[in-house]
């Protein structure tokens, strides 16, 4: 796993041993990215379920302005950590040690995001969850980029308050763009 493009090309990237993390793969962070276009560029960018932070730390590599990484995990908090530190990118991010509606709600308040990546177990019921609260929290700007990661299986219903722009589907995976629109 590598950061792909930007001012950290070609970093090697860490995680931790085992299987319990799903590193989004380097060929759907490529897929992401370029769906993403230049919406990343300049944003304040949440990467949410961040397991080893790859997506935020491509994200940063690619032209975002800060990165708030949030996980439950306290090892991969770390691993975000070191990745940050050793792709140099420590001074424009926050790493946040709480689950995804714990960390939405720690974040109200305190600016809105551009982008978002959603990225929760497969089959967890957490974006139905998470979407809306993100939206009464009011961490998201109007027209804000969500990205959502799930199992290619998976129906999710989205809260009318995001417009869904395109569906990609990678194997078992498939990926949600969506767009906020604020709430009436």
């Amino acid at each position: 796993m590598r950061v792909i493009s930007g001012t950290a090309k070609g970093h090697n990237l860490f995680s931790p041993p085992g299987f319990e993390t799903r590193p989004t793969s380097d060929r759907l962070r490529e897929a992401v990215f370029s769906s993403a276009g230049e919406r990343v560029v300049g944003s304040r960018f949440l990467d949410l379920f961040a397991g080893t932070g790859a997506v935020g730390v491509e994200a940063l590599s690619r032209g975002a302005e800060f990165a708030v990484f949030a996980d439950v995990s306290r090892e991969c908090c770390e691993i975000i950590e070191k990745n940050l530190r050793h792709t140099k990118l420590i001074n424009k991010s926050e790493i946040i040690t709480l689950d995804a509606l714990a960390a939405v709600r720690k974040l109200s308040g305190r600016g809105r995001f551009g982008a978002v990546f959603l990225d929760p177990p497969y089959g967890s019921g957490l974006i139905e969850t998470v979407l809306p609260e993100m939206a009464r929290r009011g961490v998201l700007e109007e027209r804000a980029l969500v990205i959502v990661e799930c199992s290619a299986n998976e129906k999710i219903i989205l809260p009318d308050c995001y417009e869904l722009l395109k569906i990609k589907n990678y194997g078992r995976a498939s990926v949600m763009y969506c767009e906020y629109g604020g709430i009436n």
